[in-house]
């Protein structure tokens, strides 16, 4: 009767272990990709998000010199591609961490009066300062706004920090969890079956991947083009990290198999 109680828990232990393994991987995956600052700019830079925005803030700007009466050359050359890359990336990095997004635009009316002042002296013509003062504002927000996308996703950026400190906190907890649980169960219900935990997290995350692949995220649209498009690529490569802790799992599982017959 012992005997099977001690079965009976220790292979309760290895389902809550195998669970354990499953959790920590899909974890893992979600901390390195999603929520991972370096990835998120690569996976920026490798969907030429920097040069879409860049054309797309070029064409709301000159839409804005156009609507305001102002000749269209006023805003030319007055923000380059490195300043895209170098005020979005600060965003992102603000963004996962939960700061304030702080983009410096002092270089950008700098660039816009010089336009303005070379223009007024080659026309010999002044233009009204309230006029150049909205003007000003106007391009100076739109640009904020383009590059740090302020009016659709700043509300979250307390809500991703939160996340990201939750995921670092229960990958610590689950981590020792499995530790303790694989400890308690070679000494004292001595049970080794590790392939068992392997295999089952494998399937687990087998299943995952084909739920992730399922979902139809060609429609997903968020902001714009552009924004969705990175989106979905993320997702999408997100997805293939999996697949390394499936053929890490089954692979081991399987040699365990192997080496316990030969054992035999």
């Amino acid at each position: 009767m012992r005997y099977m109680q001690r079965m009976i828990i220790g292979n309760i232990l290895l389902v809550i272990e195998a669970i354990l393994l499953f959790l920590i991987s899909v974890l893992f995956v979600f901390k390195m990709t999603v929520l991972n600052e370096k990835y998120i700019v690569k996976k920026l830079a490798k969907n030429n998000y920097y040069e879409n925005l860049y054309q797309e803030t070029k064409d709301t700007v000159s839409y804005i010199a156009s609507k305001s009466g102002i000749k269209v050359r006023l805003v030319e050359n007055v923000f380059t591609l490195d300043d895209i890359k170098s005020d979005t990336n600060k965003f992102v990095s603000s963004f996962l961490q939960g700061k304030k997004v702080e983009i410096n635009t002092e270089l950008l009316k700098e660039n816009i009066n010089r336009n303005i002042e070379e223009y007024e002296e080659d026309t010999n013509t002044t233009i009204d300062s309230t006029l150049k003062s909205e003007f000003v504002g106007k391009v100076v927000s739109a640009y904020k706004n383009e590059v740090s996308l302020l009016n659709s996703f700043s509300k979250e950026s307390s809500s991703v920090y939160n996340l990201t400190k939750l995921v670092k906190t229960l990958l610590l907890i689950f981590v020792l969890d499995l530790a303790v649980l694989v400890f308690i169960n070679f000494r004292i219900f001595r049970k080794m079956e590790y392939h068992i935990v392997l295999l089952s997290s494998s399937i687990s995350l087998f299943i995952t991947y084909i739920y992730i692949k399922l979902l139809n995220f060609k429609n997903l649209y968020i902001y714009n083009s552009n924004v969705s498009n990175v989106l979905k690529n993320v997702i999408s490569r997100s997805s293939n990290f999996i697949i390394i802790f499936i053929l890490l799992y089954l692979g081991a599982g399987i040699f365990i198999v192997k080496y316990k017959r030969k054992e035999k």
